[in-house]
């Protein structure tokens, strides 16, 4: 959900948050807590899983 949230920190230099949220069908309240929320540091077995995950994905072709 977090890259719904980014796309809509970055358009919200030109159109109203409310605006963006309803286009991305994302709530407007939920943005708000995610900029409020503090970032969760990556833990060494995130890393691990993320690595093996992008793995399988350039392996498929982007297809999984």
């Amino acid at each position: 959900m977090s890259k719904w949230y980014e796309a809509v920190s970055l358009l919200r230099k030109d159109y109203p948050v409310e605006l963006v949220c309803k286009a991305l069908e994302v709530s407007a309240s939920g943005y708000y807590a995610h900029i409020k929320r503090p970032e969760k540091a990556m833990t060494d077995r995130d890393e691990k899983d993320m690595k093996a995950i992008q793995k399988v994905y350039d392996k498929s072709g982007g297809t999984y």
